[in-house]
């Protein structure tokens, strides 16, 4: 939303992306984990069998793609506060999410 068009971070893009459908939910999968970090161990208290099963074993590889590298977008890219927010509404685990209250009273909506 924040660089408009149709952009999105975790959508995988390409020609690979597009011969493998198939894998389309797992493959979005690691983009969240690359950009967001891991699931917190708590997930298995919500996630199904097959779920938790592929959470172990991404967790047990120790991928890359769990550096949650949203965090260092540079600033020329999005503003410091404009990276919090995201990261606050961008939770792995919903629970931890902020409820819409929440991000209406949120400072981010100030102007600086």
């Amino acid at each position: 939303m924040h660089y408009g068009s149709h952009f999105n971070l975790c959508v995988p893009q390409g020609p690979k992306a597009e011969e493998d459908r198939e894998n389309l939910p797992l493959h979005v999968l690691l983009r969240q984990l690359y950009w967001f970090g891991p699931f917190p161990d708590k997930t298995v208290e919500i996630a199904d069998g097959e779920i938790t099963k592929t959470l172990a074993s991404l967790k047990r590889n120790n991928l890359p793609a769990q550096q949650g590298m949203f965090k260092i977008i540079s600033e020329m890219e999005l503003s410091k506060k404009d990276n919090e927010f995201v990261r606050r509404i961008m939770k792995m685990d919903w629970r931890d999410r902020p409820s819409a209250r929440d991000l209406l009273e949120d400072e981010w909506w100030e102007d600086e």
